[in-house]
């Protein structure tokens, strides 16, 4: 939570801060919407918000965090049988993989007027 804090107030600072911002996980997110409050702003008027993993704390959070839902587990496999790849072949090429993904919408964001 700590560096969701420090790195949103440090994107507050910038001249040109961000209005929207995407966290890698919800832990990290609750962290920054902490600093868009401290800094008197609005999610999401004044800052949009998502976050990855859609854990059950999305829905407890005031406004309810928009996540992009992912089978971690299915991330998991794929990325242990990438792994198994390389080491069986060193030389082998980079792998791609693809994971099915939805977005939960919440009160985090909002469309552009």
């Amino acid at each position: 939570k700590y560096e969701g804090y420090q790195s949103m107030k440090q994107l507050l600072s910038l001249p040109e801060p961000p209005d929207a911002v995407i966290c890698s996980d919800n832990i990290l997110c609750i962290g920054a919407m902490k600093a868009i409050h401290e800094a008197g702003l609005k999610i999401p008027d004044d800052v949009g918000i998502l976050s990855f993993d859609n854990m059950p704390i999305a829905d407890l959070v005031e406004p309810t965090l928009t996540t992009v839902d992912i089978d971690v587990f299915e991330l998991g496999v794929q990325a242990a049988n990438i792994l198994f790849k390389i080491i069986d072949n060193p030389e082998a090429r980079q792998q791609q993989s693809m994971i099915s993904t939805c977005i939960k919408m919440r009160e985090s964001t909002c469309r552009r007027k």
